[in-house]
C-alpha cells in the first residue's frame, strides 16, 4: 500500500507491507517532532492520528500532558475528534516568463499567501481555519523520502530550483489538509459522482461528508452566483479559485495571473481518521534569553510561536505577547589593582622596562661591534660619486703577516687608480658640495674648473697660484679641444625619465676621461630641485630645452604630429609647467585648442612644414637690414592660435628641408654644418635607443607614437674633403644653426642661418 502521508513528515516508507492493525514509528522533518497520536495500518490504509509539530510546542504539549496526568487543572492544548485527511494537486498552467513572478499563480505565489488559500478553504468548508492543517509543497517534489532529507528551512529555496521547467504544468503544487468534520447534521446519503464511475451509495455518513468537502473544492460553479450548482459553460471558476478570488478581494490584494486558468483535482483517495488530534490556538512562549549587556541595546528576548499555522486564530484569542523585553545590567564591580598597583604607576613602570630593554639591546649591538675585529668591508671614496673600493682585514691575530701589524688590503685595479687620481690625464669633475666656491669659466663658457677649499689646500704664494690656474686651464682646454663634448659643463638641458615617461629639468656635469683611442666624454645629469643625480647618462636620453621660434611638431593622439613653433621667449620652469606653442594652421590648431587632452578633430598636415622657415627667415633678414616692424609691406606670417602648458612630451624637434643645422660627429669632428634634405626617412623608422634608459626601450616601445626622436635625411655643408656627406642621421645630434633672436608682433621668431 501507499505509505503513510505525514504533514512535516519524513521518509515512511518502511511502513509499507505492515499488517493490519499494525503501528509504524512516525518519522519528521527537522525541528519537528509528533509527541501524541500514532500512525496505525487500518484495512490496507493508514490512519495518522497525530501530527509533526515543531520542537517548542511539542515541549509545551508534553508539560501541558503531564499536568494533565497529575490531576492538575490547566487548559488543554490538543482535541481529539473526527477528523479526515486529503491530498490535492493544484495545476496551473505555463506563462510568460515576462510577466513578475509576483504576479503569477504558482508554488511560490502559494507560500507567500499560505493564510489566503488556508481561510479560502475553511470558508468553503465551514470550517474554523485553526481546526484545519495544512502543507504547501511543488507538485514534482513531493515525495516523503525528499522531503525527509530537506530541512524546514532550506526547504521552500531548493525546492524552487528542483521545478522542472519543461514541466507544462510548471509552478503547480500540493495540497497536504488535515481536518476536523463539521458536524453531521442529516442522516440523508449524501451521494457524489466521479466521472466514470457509478453512484456510490453504501458510505458511511462521514464518508461521504468528506467526499461532499472534497467535491466543493473541485466541481466548478458559477461566477457571481456564490452557489454551488453546477455549470458546464459560460464565464466559469474552480470553487476553491473563486474562494482565493473572494479571500484576495477582502485583503485588498491583486489577483494573479493565472488563477482563473488553474485547476484542481483529488490525487489521493481521501482518509478519514476516527481519533485526529489537533492543536487549540494558543501561544507558546519560550524562556526569557540572557541580557546583552556587552555595549548592544540592553533586552531580553525570547521565541513566541502560535501553536497553528493560521496565526490570526492564536491573535483572536489573544494578543501577541512581547518578544523582547528591557533589562537592566548589573554594575560592574571596581576594577581590582593588580598587585594593588594603581593603572598610572603600571604604565610608567611598563614603559620604563621597555626603555630599558631597548637601551640595553642597543648598548649590546654596540659593544660587540667595538668588540670584533673588522674583517672586510666597503669604502665610498670621498668627493667621487658612486666609486667604491672593497677591501680586506689581516689581523695578524687570525692570519700570519710578514711584520706581524694589521694589514688593509685594497681591492683596486691600478689602471683604474690612475685614471681616477692620475695627474692630468682627466678633467677634474665640478665639486657637488654647494659650500665650496667655484672659479670663473673659460671664454669659450664651457669649460669646467677644478674647485677648491681653503681648509684642504695651503695658502701658496699668489705667482705660483696664477701660474698654476694658467697651466690647469690650458690643460682643460686642451681636453675639451680633443674631446669636443656635446654639451657644456653645467649647461641646460632636459633629461628623459623613464619611470615617469617625461623630460625632466636638469644641469650637465661635463667629464672627459683620455683613453687610448682618444679623449672621452660622459655626461652626469643633475636632475631639478630633487638633487638626484644619474651617471653616465646617454645622448639621446638628453636633450636641450624648447627655444623661442624653434620649430617643433606637437602630437595628438588622433591625427598624429602636426607642425608648430615655440612662441615667445621660454622661462627656466617651461619643461615642468609647460611650452607656449602657436600651430602652423589656424584651422588646425583651433581645434587643438580647444581640446589639448581629447584631441578631438584634429587635422594631420605635412604639407606645410617649411613655410614656417622659410616665411620667419625672409621677414627677419628683411628686418635686420632696416626695415621697421610696423611697414605694410612686411604683414606678418599667418600662424594658428597659441596653446599655453603644453607638456615637453607632447613636442619634439622639428627640421623642415632645406634648414640649416648642425650634425654631431663626434669627438673627431664635434658640430659639422649641414643641410636637412627631407625632414624624415620614414614615419615609422625611428632611432635605436642607446641604453635601456633611452625613449623607445622596454615599456616605451608599446607607445612609439610619441617617440621624441626622428630619423632625417641631411648633406654636410663644409669647404673639407667631406664636402656633401649625405646620410639619415638621429634628430638628436642634430641642432638648428642661429644667427640671433628678434620680436616680431608674433614675438616667438629667430632667424635661421642660411
Amino acid at each position: 500500500e501507499t505509505p503513510p502521508i505525514v504533514l512535516h513528515g519524513g521518509d515512511h516508507s518502511n511502513c509499507s507491507g505492515l499488517p493490519h492493525g499494525s503501528y509504524c514509528k512516525p518519522v519528521c522533518s527537522r525541528g519537528y517532532r509528533m509527541v501524541s497520536g500514532s500512525i496505525r495500518c487500518q484495512y490496507g490504509t493508514f490512519e495518522v492520528t497525530g501530527q509533526c509539530v515543531q520542537e517548542l510546542v511539542a515541549k509545551a504539549i508534553e508539560e501541558v500532558q503531564a499536568l494533565l496526568a497529575a490531576g492538575e487543572q490547566v487548559e488543554p492544548l490538543v482535541v481529539v475528534d473526527r477528523g479526515a485527511s486529503v491530498q490535492l494537486d493544484v495545476e496551473v498552467e505555463k506563462v510568460d516568463v515576462s510577466v513578475g513572478l509576483r504576479d503569477v499563480f504558482n508554488f511560490d505565489w502559494a507560500l507567500r499567501n499560505f493564510d489566503i488559500i488556508l481561510e479560502a478553504i475553511a470558508t468553503i468548508w465551514s470550517i474554523e481555519p485553526f481546526r484545519i492543517d495544512m502543507q504547501i509543497l511543488p507538485l514534482d517534489t513531493s515525495s516523503a523520502t525528499r522531503r525527509r532529507q530537506l530541512a524546514v528551512e532550506e526547504f521552500h529555496e531548493r525546492v524552487l530550483q528542483e521545478v522542472n521547467a519543461s514541466n507544462p504544468f510548471n509552478g503547480s503544487f500540493r495540497l497536504l489538509l488535515t481536518f476536523h468534520l463539521p458536524a453531521v447534521t442529516t442522516t440523508t446519503a449524501i451521494a457524489t459522482t466521479q466521472p466514470g464511475q457509478a453512484p456510490q451509495t453504501t458510505q458511511s455518513r462521514e464518508e461521504l461528508l468528506i467526499n461532499e468537502l472534497l467535491a466543493r473544492l473541485t466541481r466548478t460553479v458559477s461566477r457571481g452566483t456564490g452557489s454551488n450548482t453546477t455549470s458546464t459553460g459560460g464565464n466559469s471558476t474552480r470553487g476553491l479559485f473563486l474562494a482565493i478570488e473572494e479571500q484576495l478581494q477582502v485583503a485588498g490584494r491583486p489577483v494573479p495571473q493565472g488563477l482563473q486558468t488553474a485547476r484542481v483535482v483529488s490525487s489521493a483517495p481521501p482518509t478519514f481518521i476516527q481519533d485526529l488530534q489537533l492543536r487549540l490556538p494558543r501561544w507558546i512562549l519560550d524562556v526569557w534569553g540572557p541580557c546583552e549587556c556587552s555595549g548592544g541595546p540592553m533586552v531580553q528576548t525570547r521565541a513566541v510561536l502560535c501553536t497553528v499555522r493560521h496565526v490570526a486564530s492564536c491573535t483572536a484569542a489573544q494578543a501577541s505577547p512581547e518578544s523582547t523585553q528591557p533589562c537592566q545590567c548589573p554594575t560592574p564591580p571596581p576594577p581590582i589593582p593588580w598587585l594593588g598597583i594603581p593603572d598610572g604607576t603600571k604604565v610608567a613602570i611598563g614603559g620604563g622596562g621597555l626603555v630599558g630593554l631597548l637601551c640595553l639591546g642597543f648598548c649590546c649591538c654596540e659593544i660587540r661591534r667595538f668588540c670584533q675585529s673588522t674583517q672586510q668591508g666597503r669604502k665610498y671614496l670621498k668627493d667621487k660619486k658612486n666609486v667604491a673600493v672593497n677591501y680586506i682585514v689581516q689581523d695578524p691575530n687570525k692570519t700570519t703577516t710578514e711584520d706581524g701589524k694589521v694589514h688593509v688590503v685594497w681591492d683596486v685595479d691600478r689602471e683604474k687608480l690612475e685614471t681616477i687620481f692620475g695627474g692630468g690625464n682627466k678633467l677634474a669633475q665640478p665639486e657637488r658640495n654647494p659650500n665650496r666656491t667655484q672659479h670663473a669659466e673659460d671664454s669659450d663658457g664651457g669649460a669646467p674648473m677644478e674647485r677648491t677649499d681653503s681648509k684642504d689646500t695651503a695658502l701658496p704664494d699668489a705667482g705660483n697660484a696664477a701660474e698654476r690656474q694658467q697651466d690647469e686651464q690650458a690643460r682643460l682646454n686642451q681636453l675639451i679641444e680633443k674631446a669636443k663634448p656635446m654639451y657644456k659643463d653645467n649647461e641646460r638641458v632636459e633629461y628623459f625619465s623613464k619611470t615617469h615617461q617625461t623630460w625632466l629639468p636638469g644641469k650637465v656635469k661635463l667629464t672627459i676621461f683620455e683613453t687610448e683611442e682618444g679623449a672621452r666624454a660622459t655626461y652626469d645629469v643633475h636632475i631639478g630641485r630633487a638633487h638626484q643625480w644619474r651617471s653616465d647618462v646617454a645622448i639621446d636620453a638628453i636633450r636641450q630645452p624648447l627655444m623661442q621660434a624653434d620649430p617643433v611638431e606637437i602630437y595628438s593622439k588622433r591625427r598624429g604630429w602636426l607642425p608648430a613653433a615655440i612662441c615667445g621667449v621660454q622661462t627656466s620652469a617651461a619643461t615642468s609647467l609647460g611650452y607656449r606653442v602657436q600651430i602652423d594652421d589656424p584651422d588646425e590648431g583651433g581645434l587643438l585648442a580647444t581640446n589639448l587632452n581629447s584631441d578631438a578633430d584634429l587635422t594631420q598636415r605635412r604639407d606645410s612644414i617649411g613655410s614656417i622657415a622659410g616665411n620667419m627667415g625672409l621677414r627677419l633678414l628683411s628686418m635686420a637690414s632696416g626695415s621697421s616692424m610696423d611697414s605694410e609691406a612686411a604683414p606678418p606670417p599667418p600662424g594658428g592660435p597659441i596653446l599655453e602648458k603644453v607638456p615637453p612630451m607632447r613636442l619634439r624637434r622639428l627640421f623642415p628641408e632645406g634648414c640649416p643645422v648642425e650634425v654631431y660627429r663626434g669627438a673627431e669632428r664635434g658640430w659639422v654644418p649641414a643641410i636637412v634634405v627631407h625632414p624624415r626617412v620614414s614615419e615609422d623608422r625611428y632611432p635605436e635607443p642607446l641604453s635601456a634608459f633611452s625613449p623607445g626601450h622596454g615599456r616605451a616601445q608599446d607607445d612609439r607614437k610619441m617617440h621624441p626622436w626622428v630619423m632625417v635625411d641631411i648633406a654636410e655643408d663644409t669647404d673639407d674633403d667631406k664636402m656633401g656627406l649625405s646620410g639619415a642621421v638621429p634628430s638628436y645630434l642634430l641642432r638648428l644653426r642661429t644667427l640671433y633672436v628678434v620680436s616680431t608682433q608674433n614675438a616667438q621668431d629667430r632667424l635661421l642661418l642660411f
